[in-house]
Order: structure tokens, then C-alpha cells, then sequence
């Protein structure tokens, strides 16, 4: 592939994610997601790694819509031989409703999609698949390649891809011989199924004695309900000055962890938008290797700073919650409260028990 068609793939790519990014409700981790697999995919394609290709551009496809990728996608299927996927990523492309402003390159990436549909459109070859002495009021089920073929679809002309290809039939008691076609790129065939009574491969017939029913699991019995668990020791003398005092302390930890959380937060926020200036200032995948790294980088970074600072609130409540009930149950008068806490430590776990 040239260096301008090159240049081209890259440059579509990027203006798609951008405008996606504008034009719908799309996460970082979304953007950021299909700017690498659209990224991997246009290296993929120029490389001929159709497969490859292929799994990039629809994984980009998941994430962000856009009929750059299923141009690509369309194109990759069809140096494959998969004629009918092609076709239908082509058609998904050129159904595409851009908005009014639309950049040029998805309104480029739509005509051009629309021109290689009109020109495979006529090439698909097509199969019609019939079924003879078919019993009447038995369901006949028709198979290509072993694959069912949808009841609506049997005696109709199905667009198929080139190559060889296995028809059979069966129904209850009676099977076609599997006929083997072999079409090229226009050709539209025709394939009768003759039903063979008897015919190996076959269903069992109506009537047929059934197979003798397995014995059932025996069940186990129920569960019977968990035993109680032992009720927590009276509060020890000073139980409301201590609750008292760790109250305080988790309210500290609260007002600590969310300060922390929201300072990663916004420093999050802050990588993210600088890793999204840094990539389009230097051309979205046209990027040289360096700046792709440092734009990798900047992403990575923002995204270990938003867990930090989910992390940080998530604490932060918790220990606001803790402190503040902590210290309402201590200002009760125990023998009117029955409260007693208890910590407890086991195997990689610990906790605080108690009743109020």
C-alpha cells in the first residue's frame, strides 16, 4: 500500500474518533479503546493481515461507531473471500446518517463505501436450496456447511460466498445425499434435495420408542437455616468512651480519604485532557512511535489516577458513615442501647461485630 493510502487510512481514523467523540455519549476508556484498536487495525490492513484486520476494526466498531471502521472492516472481509460479510458492513456504511458538519473523511468513508457495494452487489453468487418428497406435516430441516439454514430462507436464491459448499436435508425417518457445490463470483445455482427414507443420518421417526429416561440426581436435602450466631459479649466498662474515640478516628480517615480521592480525581481529569490534546496535535494514528508513547503514557497515567481517586472516596464515605454512627450509639446510655462492639480478625479477613 502507498504512502498516501496510508496516510489516508490513519488520517480518517483519527478525524472519526474525534467527531464520534463530540457527536455521542462516549467514555474515555471507550475513546481510548477504539483509538488503539482502529490504530492496530489501519497498521494491520497495510500490512495484509486481513484476519487481524478484521478482529481490530470490529472491536473498534463495538466501542465507537463509525463508518470509517466498517468501510475498513468490509474491505478486509472481502480479501478473505467473505463476500456476504463485506457486503453487509458496505451496506451498514452507506445507510449511514451523518449529521449536518459532518466531517469530510466519514462522508468520504460513506461514498466510498456505497461504490463498493454497487460494484460486489452484482458479483455475490447465489444458491437456491429445494427439498423433494418431503413428508408432509414433518419439519424438514435443510444444512449448508452444517449450518442451519433459516426455514424462510429454504427454495429462495441465499447469497453465499465463492467456493465449495454442502447441502443436505433430514427430516424424521428420512435424509438427502449432501450435494457439494462449487460457485463462482455471479453465478446464481440451484440445488434439489431428494429425501431418502431410511437414509443414514437421519432423525429418529415419529413413533420410534423414546430412550430410556436417566434416573434424576438424587436431590440433596435442604439446607437447613444457619445456626445463629453466638451473641457478642456485654460492652466492657468505658465500651461508649471507646466507641466514642473511634468514632473520631473514622471520621478522620473519612475526611482524609476524600480529600485524597477528589485530588486524584481532578489530576485524572487533567492527564486525560492532556493525552487527548497530545494526540490530536500530532495527527491521531499518524503519530510517530515517540509520541505514541508519551500519549500512552499520559493515558495510563490518567487512568491510575481515576482509580486512586474512586478508591479515595469510597474510603472517605465509609469511614464518614462508620465515625458518625460510631459516634451517635456512643452518646446512648449502654444499659438503654445493649450496644457492644467487638473487632474480629480471621483468615484474610477482618471486621467489626457488634449489637445496637
Amino acid at each position: 500500500m502507498s504512502l498516501g493510502s496510508r496516510r489516508f487510512i490513519w488520517g480518517t481514523l483519527a478525524c472519526s474518533l474525534l467527531f464520534a467523540s463530540t457527536a455521542s455519549a462516549v467514555t474515555d476508556e471507550e475513546r481510548n479503546g477504539a483509538r488503539a484498536a482502529a490504530t492496530q487495525g489501519a497498521d494491520a490492513f497495510n500490512q495484509n493481515r486481513w484476519s487481524d484486520a478484521v478482529e481490530l476494526f470490529t472491536r473498534a466498531e463495538e466501542l465507537v461507531h463509525s463508518p470509517v471502521h466498517l468501510l475498513f472492516l468490509g474491505r478486509a472481509e472481502l480479501k478473505l473471500g467473505h463476500w456476504v460479510k463485506a457486503y453487509e458492513a458496505f451496506n451498514k456504511a452507506k445507510r449511514d446518517k451523518l449529521p449536518d458538519g459532518a466531517p469530510e473523511a466519514l462522508v468520504q468513508a460513506v461514498t466510498d463505501a456505497s461504490k463498493e457495494l454497487a460494484a460486489l452487489e452484482p458479483q455475490i453468487p447465489t444458491v437456491s436450496a429445494t427439498v423433494s418428497q418431503a413428508p408432509q406435516g414433518q419439519e424438514v430441516t435443510v444444512t449448508m456447511d452444517g449450518e442451519k439454514v433459516p426455514s424462510a430462507l429454504v427454495g429462495l436464491a441465499r447469497p453465499v460466498d465463492p467456493g465449495a459448499h454442502q447441502f443436505q436435508a433430514v427430516a424424521a425417518g428420512a435424509a438427502s445425499d449432501v450435494i457439494a457445490v462449487t460457485v463462482k463470483a455471479g453465478d446464481h445455482q440451484a440445488v434439489e434435495l431428494l429425501l431418502k427414507p431410511g437414509a443414514p443420518g437421519s432423525l429418529p421417526a415419529a413413533g420410534a420408542a423414546p430412550l430410556p429416561a436417566q434416573p434424576a440426581a438424587a436431590s440433596s436435602p435442604e439446607p437447613g437455616p444457619p445456626a445463629p450466631a453466638p451473641a457478642p459479649s456485654s460492652a466492657a466498662a468505658g465500651g461508649n468512651s471507646g466507641m466514642r474515640i473511634g468514632g473520631f478516628v473514622a471520621l478522620g480517615v473519612g475526611v482524609v480519604g476524600a480529600v485524597v480521592g477528589t485530588v486524584f480525581l481532578v489530576s485524572g481529569s487533567g492527564k486525560q485532557s492532556d493525552a487527548d490534546t497530545a494526540y490530536k496535535n500530532c495527527g491521531g494514528p499518524l503519530c510517530p512511535l515517540a509520541s505514541r508513547d508519551h500519549v500512552h503514557s499520559l493515558d495510563s497515567d490518567a487512568a491510575s489516577a481515576k482509580t486512586l481517586g474512586v478508591v479515595g472516596l469510597v474510603v472517605g464515605g465509609v469511614g464518614l458513615a462508620t465515625g458518625a454512627t460510631l459516634l451517635v450509639l456512643s452518646g446512648r446510655h449502654t444499659s438503654e442501647t445493649q450496644a457492644s462492639v467487638q473487632p474480629w480478625i480471621g483468615y484474610r479477613s477482618a471486621g467489626v461485630s457488634g449489637s445496637f
